[in-house]
């Protein structure tokens, strides 16, 4: 019978590898970063998330390759990229590996990315507060005003005529934005001290 510490500890582990791949997931451009390297290598990052160090051979078996180089292959680019590392370990004459991913490096990766955006949105409204915007009422890009005043207040796209917009329902929407990336950023950060690999 398994103690109530043991299963909580369990369900702990499972919560946090849960949080991984769902993290790594909606996170396109890591995800297409992943995907690139082969089209199986989210299943085998999936599987190290969830069984953390794992002897190269019994990925192998537990994934079902047929042949141990393809596996190795995809492993070793997936360590170029730092989405996985390993150990060598020796065995008598016999060289084994143990593979891990490297999920302290995805979330560094992750949380630049929000910081930089925090940085390029407080700037954004920085410099709305000074400044008026216009924007094409067929494509809807925006323009500043100084933009808008070297085009003749004519979108460069459409060439047709562009509309006052009140920098507050831009602030506002920015604001908004700002308040998802910084509750993301505590969120990876948080995260970040959860795990232990």
């Amino acid at each position: 019978m398994k103690s109530k510490d043991t299963t909580k500890k369990s369900s702990n582990k499972e919560n946090l590898e849960q949080k991984v791949i769902k993290l790594v997931k909606e996170d396109q451009e890591i995800l297409r970063y992943i995907e690139e390297i082969d089209p199986d290598a989210m299943r085998i990052f999936e599987y190290l998330v969830k069984n953390g160090k794992v002897l190269e051979s019994k990925i192998v078996s537990d994934l079902k390759y047929e042949k141990a180089n393809y596996l190795r292959k995809i492993l070793y680019k997936m360590y170029e990229k730092n989405i996985v590392g390993y150990k060598e370990r020796k065995k008598g004459k016999i060289l084994e590996y143990i593979w891990f991913a490297n999920l302290n490096y995805l979330l560094e990766v992750m949380i630049k990315k929000v910081k930089e955006e925090i940085f390029k949105i407080e700037r954004e409204i920085d410099l709305e507060k000074i400044d008026n915007y216009y924007r094409c009422p067929q494509c809807l890009r925006t323009y500043n005003e100084s933009t808008a005043l070297e085009n003749n207040f004519l979108c460069i796209y459409c060439n047709i005529p562009l509309k006052y917009i009140d920098s507050k329902e831009i602030m506002n929407e920015r604001e908004r934005i700002l308040e998802q990336l910084n509750k993301r950023q505590k969120e990876l950060l948080e995260f970040k001290k959860k795990i232990t690999f």
